[in-house]
């Protein structure tokens, strides 16, 4: 059965954001689509974090040198590796946030660094060239912002989002190459044209769900 891992970062507010409008209209078309498919969703920023702290390096240590973790340690891992194994088993991945400061939240961030982890996801072959484990698969970026970084009106604007290149790269360092990207943009630039810009992007994703 597929499995299709949505990854948000957006904290729970009474106005539902833009980045989650255009992920739920591509859900549910998804849902339409493929009513026998797996899909499960974490907001990375109400869930409890897993920073890449002094326990985790303690952690990833003493995997490397085979020394025995501590009770705490043990706890820690056993939930950190379980994000690492779900990753791997989903065969589809969404992210899904709005641009904070031409990147991607820092939740997002914290995140891949938990599930970017040697040997589950990548590692380094003999000639110590990196090298994805995760091939087969697909990813699909939704960002909204509200300037323009793309397309034909974004002028000097169109090299900084780091957000999108940062993501696409680590998705291929993991194996993905099939990687898209959805941005609804410019609304706060352009409101008299915001309901237009949003709706021409819910069109996009919602046509977009059922061949992803």
């Amino acid at each position: 059965m597929t499995q299709l891992l949505a990854i948000i970062a957006h904290p729970k507010t009474d106005k539902l954001s833009t980045s989650i409008k255009l992920y739920q209209n591509f859900i549910g078309s998804y849902q339409e689509s493929h009513p026998n498919d797996t899909i499960i969703e974490h907001n990375v920023s109400d869930e409890p974090h897993l920073p890449f702290d002094e326990t985790a390096l303690s952690i990833y240590n003493k995997k490397a040198s085979g020394i025995t973790f501590t009770r705490h340690e043990r706890a820690i891992n056993s939930v950190r590796q379980s994000y690492v194994d779900e990753f791997v088993e989903s065969d589809k991945y969404v992210f899904v946030n709005p641009m904070y400061n031409f990147f991607l939240p820092a939740e997002m961030k914290s995140y891949l660094d938990l599930v970017m982890q040697i040997p589950d996801t990548f590692e380094y072959d003999d000639q110590a060239k990196l090298q994805g484990n995760l091939h087969s698969k697909k990813a699909l970026h939704l960002q909204s912002s509200g300037d323009r970084f793309h397309g034909a009106n974004a002028g000097n604007m169109k090299d900084l989002d780091l957000g999108d290149k940062y993501l696409k790269t680590v998705f291929n360092i993991m194996g993905v190459s099939d990687f898209q990207s959805v941005f609804v943009e410019g609304m706060d630039f352009d409101p008299e044209h915001a309901q237009e810009i949003l709706n021409l992007g819910y069109k996009k994703v919602q046509n977009l769900a059922r061949v992803f």
